[in-house]
């Protein structure tokens, strides 16, 4: 089974004060103002922040603080032996095999059908849940050194939409040093007002590249948030000058 979502909160869905801050309250009994639920079985918060810029934008500042309430170990942990270490280091060794695996298995899948960006199938999508109104696009570019792959956007009414390369790992490049990636905010529309993009290792002298830098194949993810209607990104490869 995949993960267990017991809870959701958009930030248009928080109640924030003059300055722009807010809390969450999350528990399993209902509270008043913004609220959080959780069940037995949840062990994690997650929270994602959507940049424009990241060298430039301010993460949020964000705290976690135990309430009145909650419960506390009574008896410190026991220290650490031989046996507890062994174990440890056995679960570590099965997350790390599991997370190389579970990713490998998305990169294999990608990778049928190089050099076009396709809807993400949602059986790789249910042991990482994620944003309910997003619509995940993915794909794997293979490209020779003199070659580019295109990417054209007949861009929907959304709040938000990325796309951005990453290694064979699904690692992110170097995206301070490199434009591995473009937004809403940053892609300059052609003429037509589509989006027009190139992915390509080299400069291929167009308003939109995305670096690979110095990859010749890897993965691509792209997403439309809160879209009025899905559109499929169409490719196509392309030679670039000497």
């Amino acid at each position: 089974s995949g993960l267990l979502c017991s809870g959701y909160l958009l930030l248009s869905d928080i109640e924030k004060n003059r300055q722009g801050n807010f809390e969450i309250v999350v528990s399993q009994q209902q509270q008043e103002g913004n609220w959080l639920p959780v069940l037995d079985q949840s062990n994690s918060i997650l929270v994602r922040q959507t940049l424009l810029n990241r060298t430039k934008n301010k993460r949020a500042d964000l705290q976690i603080e135990l309430l009145e309430g909650g419960t506390r170990p009574v008896t410190p942990p026991v220290p650490l032996d031989g046996e507890g270490l062994e174990e440890s280091l056995h679960t570590a060794g099965l997350f790390i095999s599991g997370v190389v695996g579970q990713f490998l298995n998305w990169t294999n899948t990608f990778r049928e059908n190089p050099n076009q960006i396709l809807p993400t199938d949602p059986k790789l999508l249910e042991f990482a849940e994620g944003d309910p109104n997003t619509l995940y696009y993915n794909g794997y570019f293979d490209l020779a050194d003199n070659e580019g792959l295109e990417v054209e956007l007949d861009v929907p009414t959304c709040e938000y939409w990325n796309l951005q390369v990453t290694n064979h790992w699904l690692e992110s490049l170097d995206y301070f040093d490199y434009q591995t990636n473009f937004n809403h905010s940053s892609a300059v529309p052609s003429a037509d007002g589509r989006i027009r993009i190139v992915i390509a290792k080299t400069n291929p002298g167009t308003a939109n590249w995305i670096d690979t830098a110095g990859h010749d194949r890897g993965c691509i993810s792209m997403r439309w948030i809160k879209a009025d209607r899905d559109s499929k990104p169409q490719t196509r490869v392309i030679k670039l000058a000497p």
